[in-house]
């Protein structure tokens, strides 16, 4: 669990870093080549998220704002799980049952997982014990 997390935290710093460099100046074609190097993929919640998350750091909405559609075109091709993101979807999908309820899916992924995993060294035991 901690590594999934672990995983999650450098992919918001890699995404952070990549959108800070757009906003201090950088071409939209070398940071589109530094994220597809990356070979993440994103969603449109997490743009709106690190959006977010930008803009409680400090960062003027109206930047952000300006820059939206600069931070597509980066990410674009790469963007997955969902339709691309509306005011409308954005608003939605930053609310806290929205966030939530996407956290919750993660962690059920992720007990599943490692639930079937305890299960199989469980049942592989029992056979070696018997």
């Amino acid at each position: 669990m901690t590594e999934y997390l672990r995983g999650q935290t450098q992919k918001k710093e890699q995404l952070r870093a990549i959108i800070k460099k757009l906003h201090q100046g950088a071409s939209v074609n070398d940071v589109r080549k530094e994220f597809e190097a990356l070979n993440l993929t994103v969603t449109p919640l997490e743009i709106t998220a690190l959006e977010q998350s930008l803009m409680d750091e400090g960062m003027p909405a109206e930047e952000i704002q300006r820059l939206c559609d600069v931070h597509a075109e980066v990410f674009k091709g790469h963007i997955v799980g969902g339709e691309p993101a509306t005011e409308d979807t954005q608003q939605d999908a930053l609310h806290p049952a929205n966030m939530l309820k996407q956290e919750n899916r993660a962690i059920e992924a992720l007990l599943d997982t490692e639930l079937k995993s305890a299960r199989r060294n469980y049942c592989r035991r029992e056979i070696a014990f018997n």
